[in-house]
């Protein structure tokens, strides 16, 4: 049995007393100078610093934490590690090192979750602001990008147009759209915050169809539904900013947003999104996918001989193959033109 010389103190009063300690089976017997014995269980033992073999032990008490043990004989040190193993550097370093690797496991289970579900932090924030902040901001928008040109005000024009969009949308069950056509200089069709769609007079022109423009429509109404612009916006300038915009900020900060817009493109899993969304809302409409596969096919076929008229369009909507082979493999319904030949004339 080791005994060795120490100084202990309570933590109550300044005083420190000179006293005996004696390593027991169950733990650090201490002996003090009127003849009082205390005993330290080793589980209960702690160390502000691990404790080194052969050097001096200061321990104290986990029930009695201002209570302190010195001891000076190195011997001691060796002696107590044996009975108290988690007061050294090996395990005080697994102790340490377990909630880094508990860390580490979470941070990358949470990369999985963003990389393999739909989890989006940005979503789930820009799902929060007012649907009507979203919307104004939309407007803004639209007539930051048209200001100097022009938008359809044709009635017979907009109304088919309409006629177009409550047929893909008839109930509003995922909320009003509102579809404009621009004249932009550019073949584009692009969604803004707030269930806004434009559509250029390019991109009429290049539509064969009423089932091609239903398809791109239907496309960017499923961008629209998924909030991928205001997501867009929020995961690449931050909340604040984004809600500088949207709540009216500044005519560059506007500018800027406009132009981030017509820029903005979404990742491959956006895209198919947006496609499966597109498909649903064109069965439920009864308009056939066929348009909607043609109109990629076109794009594909003329990128490179008229790749300065296609550029936007394919920068922020990159029409792969594999995206239209897989609306290609999903089988068919009945359908019927998306308009008459007069609406669409």
């Amino acid at each position: 049995m080791l005994e060795s010389t120490a100084t202990y103190s309570d933590g109550q009063s300044a005083a420190a007393s000179t006293a005996h300690a004696r390593l027991r089976a169950s733990g650090v017997e201490i002996t003090l100078p009127g003849g009082q014995t205390l005993l330290w269980p080793y589980e209960e033992i702690f160390s502000a610093a691990p404790v080194l073999a052969g050097q001096p032990v200061n321990i104290g008490l986990i029930s009695q934490h201002a209570a302190r043990l010195h001891v000076e004989d190195p011997r001691f040190a060796d002696a107590l590690l044996l009975r108290a193993p988690q007061l050294g550097v090996r395990h005080r370093r697994r102790r340490l090192l377990r909630p880094m690797l508990a860390a580490a496991a979470l941070i990358a289970a949470f990369a999985a979750i963003v990389t393999f579900t739909d989890f989006s932090p940005a979503r789930i924030i820009a799902s929060h602001i007012p649907h009507s902040v979203r919307a104004r901001f939309g407007d803004q928008l639209i007539a930051s990008m048209t200001k100097g040109g022009k938008t359809c005000a044709n009635p017979k024009g907009m109304r088919a147009l309409k006629k177009l969009v409550l047929r893909l949308n008839p109930h509003d069950e995922h909320g009003a759209f509102s579809v404009r056509v621009a004249k932009l200089g550019m073949l584009n069709a692009f969604t803004v915050p707030g269930r806004r769609i434009v559509v250029s007079d390019r991109l009429l022109q290049f539509a064969d169809t009423p089932d091609e423009l239903a398809g791109v429509i239907a496309h960017e109404m499923g961008h629209a539904i998924e909030i991928h612009p205001e997501s867009s916006l929020v995961r690449s300038i931050g909340l604040s900013l984004a809600l500088e915009l949207m709540m009216g900020g500044a005519p560059d900060i506007l500018r800027n947003g406009a132009e981030y817009i017509l820029q903005m493109s979404y990742s491959r899993r956006a895209e198919r999104q947006a496609d499966d969304w597109a498909l649903r809302l064109l069965k439920a409409a009864g308009i056939s996918k066929t348009g909607f596969s043609a109109f990629f096919v076109k794009l594909q076929k003329q990128m490179g001989s008229d790749e300065g008229k296609l550029g936007e369009m394919l920068s922020t909507h990159p029409a792969t193959q594999a995206r239209i082979d897989h609306i290609r493999h999903i089988a068919a319904w009945p359908a019927t033109p998306a308009l008459p030949d007069e609406d669409w004339k």
